[in-house]
């Protein structure tokens, strides 16, 4: 049954049907057997238009709000913000428009809803890219496109993501609250990669235990 075609019924005009045939009208006679299953049938309608509305606002108010099916990428603007109202600790992509397996990660494992839904509780998520020329201010300083090795090179991708003088696409950077940078990881990343990697900066892994001994195994 349709409960909403009976909370559409107005509950006022029931109430007026049930007053008018309990109350005798004097121009109309009607045989009580008849007029008791009217009355009946109006308390019942009525009855159940109200428990209907009500099962419908306690539905409403269990309701969960639709979890995010897409990170929530932020500008480092953004980023400084949030940081002062809740404090994260935060995941960089950095990459390139050409780099292939950029965009792969993003299409395998930056999709993957368990990768989504776990970045975005416990991090802010922030892309760069490394050869675009716009100026970024982080913690007072400046950075913009420079030349780093004869190549078009985003200061801050550089200072951020490169390892033994080469920077690579690519590159996961992961930062704590502070933004403080805690260390750099080039190289494509599939889910099961990324998770661990998350865990151990999420749930503080790496304050006790190198990242070699987290994943080797180690105690």
């Amino acid at each position: 049954m349709n409960n909403h075609l009976f909370s559409s019924v107005n509950k006022n005009d029931l109430t007026k049907l049930v007053l008018i045939l309990f109350f005798e009208d004097q121009t109309i006679k009607m045989r009580p057997s008849f007029k008791g299953i009217i009355i009946a049938s109006a308390l019942a309608l009525s009855a159940f238009a109200v428990f209907s509305a009500f099962s419908d606002k306690s539905v409403e108010s269990t309701e969960q709000p639709a979890q995010s099916t897409s990170i929530q990428w932020m500008t480092f603007d953004e980023m400084t913000e949030a940081q002062k109202k809740e404090p994260r600790k935060v995941i960089i992509d950095l990459y390139t428009d050409w780099c292939g397996w950029c965009k792969k990660m993003d299409a395998s494992t930056f999709s993957d809803p368990l990768i989504v839904s776990y970045i975005n509780k416990n991090f802010y998520a922030v892309k760069l890219n490394g050869e675009k020329d716009v100026n970024i201010l982080l913690k007072g300083k400046e950075y913009k496109l420079i030349k780093i090795n004869n190549r078009d090179t985003h200061e801050l991708a550089w200072e951020l993501g490169n390892s033994n003088n080469r920077l690579g696409y690519p590159t996961i950077v992961m930062m704590d609250e502070s933004l403080n940078k805690l260390s750099n990881y080039p190289g494509y990343k599939d889910v099961d990669a990324m998770e661990i990697l998350l865990k151990f900066y999420a749930e503080n892994i790496y304050k006790t235990k190198s990242w070699q001994d987290y994943i080797s195994g180690s105690n």
